[in-house]
């Protein structure tokens, strides 16, 4: 018997003791509650659902464009497919969007789709990073990634 084969044979007895160690009594699993109760409505919005996912994706676009001020080099391509993302799963966010972040929201997806204007051939750094990183905008996308479904 080789080496692996003796590994598998221990591996396969410990699971088949393990599995027989209560007396073969069936046992089902017991649902598990949530800590805090989430209504399901919000549970199940579109919006709550892919905002982790939505939040991530725009600090690595604005980090990615952010490498402008300080004059690194940009793979405008890669910058491109970011911007794309986050306008495909912002646009049915931003119709299930909770009135209290409903704003914010709309003012983050407008701010990445001026900056990706920018991507072309002769665009500018400034109009790169300004509907980033400008005080008009910086509140919104703040409250954009602090925001949490389940408050």
């Amino acid at each position: 018997m080789s080496r692996s084969q003796c590994y598998l044979a221990i591996v396969m007895s410990a699971l088949m003791v393990g599995g027989c160690a209560d007396g073969n009594k069936s046992r089902t699993p017991e649902p598990q509650q949530p800590s805090s109760p989430v209504p399901a409505s919000t549970r199940a919005s579109a919006f709550c659902l892919d905002l982790g996912t939505f939040q991530f994706a725009v600090v690595v676009y604005v980090g990615e464009a952010g490498k402008a001020i300080e004059g690194k080099p940009l793979d405008f391509e890669e910058l491109r497919r970011q911007s794309d993302n986050i306008a495909r799963i912002g646009k049915p966010m931003r119709a299930d969007a909770p009135a209290d972040i409903r704003k914010e929201f709309g003012i983050v997806l407008d701010a990445v789709a001026t900056s990706r204007k920018a991507l072309r051939a002769g665009g500018s750094p400034k109009d790169l990073v300004d509907p980033l990183y400008g005080s008009e905008n910086r509140p919104a996308f703040d409250a954009v990634n602090k925001y949490d479904c389940a408050k």
